[in-house]
């Protein structure tokens, strides 16, 4: 397990943060240096967005109001069918 500090930005008010996010790595301590753990984060965002980008976007999930109930979960279900 790592801790990976990063800013981020509120988007309404435009104010730079600071976060600390927790990851968890199957790398030993020896092969678990800084620079390939930052490596694996960086690689692992554009895989994050294209799973997600198609929810979020395509699907305008994030406007959602199907929050009770079983909705959410039909919704996530029929999404995933092909």
């Amino acid at each position: 397990m790592f801790q990976l500090k990063r800013p981020a930005m509120f988007k309404k008010s435009g104010k730079e943060r600071h976060e600390a996010v927790y990851r968890v790595t199957s790398l030993s301590s020896e092969q678990a240096d800084p620079t390939r753990l930052l490596s694996a984060v960086l690689h692992q965002w554009p895989i994050e967005n294209n799973i997600h980008g198609v929810h979020d976007v395509t699907l305008d999930k994030n406007r959602s109001q199907g929050r009770c109930s079983r909705i959410p979960f039909f919704m996530a279900f029929f999404t995933q069918q092909e």
